[in-house]
């Protein structure tokens, strides 16, 4: 076969990444179950959307690399058991040239192929566990890489600097060429010279980097059988985030979390001067569970002359409840729609203990709530168009500054907590039904200070429970970490760490 990697990358420019949130993601496929097809889920974790075409094939598709062949959907019957696989029929039960480790490497593996071994130029002698195939055989077979090839193409959220692509198993029958599209031109680039591309052959395994900026589509193009293993890049999100959750802990405008343990409704966002002046407030419930944590119940907003409250079981917009089922929900003005929607929950997330809902705001913003059991996460993606002037919990937008009500800057976040409480005599009363504590008769409630210490320490003497929570918050950075751990030592929910 010839040996040069078959793709061609296609990077359509989009605007310039400077003074934007830029965050780095590595995107291995792990998340997903063997044989899964694959299209919108990586959205929301990591804002892209895949999708396959090709002349013979079923779209893009996971491969188990560690069972390339017979017995591929793990936890239940053989779609194909080896004995049914005669070699004339064998591409309908696998392939094993995208296993990995090769079977020569040391330790062995499940692989072959002649080019993935141990002394060859890109050897196959790390576990690659899943990849990302165009696939040839459809549903209810196992999933086989089109022999035909086709193209690849992952579309970007936001302005996107790539990093680095690699690839399993690549046949092809021409060298790789690397072109950029600028929207209105497709134009080679002389500067990338194709000598430095790996060329793999049956079973190999290699990389390459991507030097391009500020990309919104890359694509794939196989002009043979292969996989995609791993793709890194920087992804840059004009929009800042913020919202809260877990024991919860509120994030400011792009800035680390910092926690507030008071029962009481809190405002999260106001904003005088969102769309044209209509405004915005975000309030939320928060609630002492067993004098140890609080957690967000619930969120209502104001949206000019609209109110929306949001729980776990259903929505009430403008007085009206509505259930599940009866969404999606648009509403607002000739010039400003909002829609309210149930968002897909990821496949290895159990859906039994979550609901999620995403509020669009008009066109640049949104608003994700997510229930894990009775804990809610809200995730804000707000733009500078419609939260410039925004204030509350999350802080300044322009700084994610802690400020009070009368714009003096502020240095204690528990202070801060207790400024931000709904008070009638400032804020608009969101939530239908009133519950203690409310100003101007009571302040936020806090847990016994005395009862939670001990607790806290009754579990962290739990050895067992904190590797646990090491293990499942170790994705997170920084000051998330602890909290992360924090909250599973609270709950003792170890799957508290998926509720961030």
């Amino acid at each position: 076969m010839t040996r040069f990697l078959p793709i061609v990358v296609l990077a359509a420019l989009a605007p310039s990444t400077s003074a934007m949130l830029c965050s780095s993601y590595g995107v291995d496929f792990s998340q997903f179950a063997r044989g899964e097809y694959v299209t919108d889920q990586l959205k929301g974790a990591y804002g892209i959307e895949v999708n396959c075409d090709s002349n013979k094939g079923y779209g893009c598709r996971i491969f188990d690399t560690s069972v390339p062949f017979g017995e591929w959907e793990k936890g239940s019957g053989c779609a194909c058991s080896l004995e049914k696989c005669s070699d004339d029929k064998k591409d309908e039960c696998g392939d094993k040239d995208l296993g990995s480790p090769h079977f020569a490497c040391p330790g062995g593996g499940p692989g072959e192929g002649e080019d993935g071994g141990p002394d060859a130029e890109y050897p196959n002698c790390e576990p690659r566990g899943n990849v990302l195939i165009i696939d040839e055989n459809g549903p209810g077979k196992p999933p086989d890489d089109n022999v035909k090839g086709g193209k690849i193409r992952f579309l970007f959220d936001y302005p996107t600097d790539l990093e680095k692509i690699c690839f399993l198993d690549v046949d092809a029958q021409e060298q790789t060429h690397v072109s950029v599209s600028d929207s209105a031109s497709i134009r080679a680039i002389p500067s990338i010279d194709p000598d430095p591309m790996p060329r793999l052959g049956d079973g190999g395994y290699g990389c390459i980097d991507l030097p391009y900026f500020g990309v919104s589509k890359l694509v794939i193009v196989m002009d043979g059988s292969g996989s995609v293993s791993d793709l890194s890049y920087i992804m840059c999100n004009p929009n800042k985030e913020g919202g809260g959750g877990g024991d919860p802990h509120i994030k400011r405008w792009n800035r680390e979390r910092s926690t507030f343990h008071g029962e009481c409704d809190l405002v999260m966002v106001h904003s005088d001067e969102f769309h044209h002046g209509a405004g915005f407030d975000m309030h939320v419930r928060a609630k002492i569970r067993h004098d140890l944590y609080s957690f967000f119940q619930s969120a209502a907003i104001r949206i000019g002359k609209h109110i929306l409250e949001v729980t776990k079981e259903y929505v009430v917009l403008d007085g009206t409840t509505y259930q599940h089922e009866d969404l999606p929900l648009t509403f607002g003005t000739e010039d400003y729609k909002y829609t309210i929607d149930n968002a897909p929950i990821e496949a290895h997330k159990d859906p039994t203990m979550r609901h999620y809902y995403k509020l669009d705001l008009n066109q640049d913003s949104y608003i994700k709530f997510e229930w894990y059991r009775h804990l809610l996460n809200i995730a804000v993606s707000g733009h500078e168009n419609d939260f410039g002037d925004s204030v509350g919990l999350m802080g300044d937008y322009q700084t994610g500054d802690m400020l009070g009500r009368d714009g003096r800057p502020m240095d204690n976040f528990n202070e801060f907590g207790f400024e931000w409480q709904v008070d009638p005599s400032h804020d608009p009363i969101l939530f239908a039904e009133l519950r203690e504590p409310q100003l101007p008769y009571e302040k936020c409630r806090m847990p016994s200070h005395e009862f939670a210490a001990t607790d806290r320490r009754r579990l962290r003497a739990n050895q067992a429970l904190v590797e646990a929570a090491e293990k499942a918050c170790a994705s997170k950075q920084g000051g998330d970490f602890d909290l992360c751990i924090q909250d599973i030592l609270m709950t003792g929910d170890v799957e508290m760490a998926n509720a961030w």
